[in-house]
C-alpha cells in the first residue's frame, strides 16, 4: 500500500488577496474623519506650545554705534579704517571688557560686540545684539568704546595740527628773512609751501560720534507672529500625519489578529 502524505488544510499556506495600494481623496478624508480626535488633539497641542514659546521668547534688538573717522584731507584719513578696527578689537575691547565685568561682577559679557569699517565711507560701526533688559549696559559699553576711539583720533589730529602749524610758522619766518634778498624762484617756492601748509591745516577734520547704541526698530530674528504662523502650519501637518499613523497601527493590528 502506497504511503500517502495527508494534505493539511491550513489557511496560512493560502495566497493572500492582492491589496490595492492606491489611496483616493475619499480614503484620506475617511481617515481624518475617523481619527478626528487625534487630529485635533495633536494640532491643538502643538499650537498651544508654539504660542507659549512665542509669548515667552524675549525679543533681542540690535544696538549700533557709528563713528566718523578724522580726515587729513577729503580723501585721506588720519588712520586707516581697518587699523582702527584692529585697535578696537585688540586693545579697547579687552580693556573695557575687563573693567565692565569687574564693575558688575560678571563672568562674561552678556552680549557680543562686533566692529566693522564700512567700505568707502570712513565710518566705524559697532554693533551688539541684546535684550531690552540689557539696553543700559550695552549703551554704557558702546559709549566707553566710542569715546576711546574719539580720544585717540583727537590726539592724532592735534599732533598733526601742531606739526603743520610749526612748519607753517618756520616757513613764514624764512620767507620774511629772504624777502627781497633771495631769487624769485626761491621766494615762489616758499610761498607755495606756505599755501600748501595752510591748505593742509584747513583740510584737517576731527572725528565725529554720529550715534551711540541706537536701537533697531524691529527685533532681531523671527517675529512672534511669523513663529506662530509657522507653528500652526506645522501643527496641522503633524496632526494629519498622526491621524494616518493611528490608522496604520489599527490596520496592522487587525491584520495580525486575522492572521492568528
Amino acid at each position: 500500500m502506497d504511503n500517502q502524505v495527508p494534505i493539511k488544510n491550513s489557511h496560512a499556506l493560502q495566497p493572500l488577496a492582492s491589496v490595492d495600494d492606491e489611496i483616493s481623496l475619499v480614503d484620506i478624508i475617511k481617515v481624518l474623519v475617523n481619527h478626528w480626535r487625534w487630529l485635533c488633539g495633536i494640532t491643538a497641542t502643538i499650537i498651544v506650545v508654539t504660542v507659549a514659546v512665542a509669548l515667552i521668547k524675549p525679543d533681542a534688538y540690535t544696538f549700533v554705534s557709528i563713528y566718523q573717522l578724522a580726515k587729513r584731507s577729503w580723501s585721506d584719513y588720519i588712520e586707516p579704517p581697518q587699523a582702527v578696527v584692529q585697535k578696537a578689537n585688540r586693545v579697547y575691547y579687552p580693556q573695557v571688557s575687563r573693567e565692565f565685568t569687574q564693575r558688575y561682577q560678571l563672568q562674561d559679557l552678556p552680549f557680543k560686540v562686533s566692529f566693522q569699517a564700512l567700505k568707502d565711507t570712513g565710518l566705524i560701526m559697532i554693533s551688539s545684539d541684546a535684550r531690552l533688559a540689557g539696553k543700559d549696559k550695552v549703551s554704557e559699553f558702546h559709549k566707553i568704546i566710542v569715546e576711546k576711539i574719539h580720544a585717540a583720533q583727537t590726539e592724532i589730529v592735534e599732533q598733526a595740527s601742531r606739526s603743520i602749524k610749526q612748519q607753517l610758522l618756520s616757513t613764514k619766518k624764512t620767507l620774511e628773512q629772504v624777502d627781497g634778498h633771495a631769487p624769485p624762484a626761491k621766494t615762489m617756492e616758499l610761498l607755495m609751501k606756505v599755501t600748501t601748509l595752510e591748505n593742509q591745516l584747513s583740510e584737517l577734520q576731527g572725528g565725529v560720534i554720529i550715534e551711540t547704541a541706537t536701537q533697531s526698530l524691529q527685533p532681531k530674528g523671527i517675529s512672534k507672529m511669523l513663529l506662530i504662523t509657522i507653528g500652526c502650519l506645522l501643527a496641522i501637518m503633524f496632526g494629519m500625519f498622526g491621524a494616518f499613523i493611528v490608522e496604520l497601527v489599527n490596520r496592522v493590528r487587525l491584520n495580525l489578529s486575522l492572521a492568528t
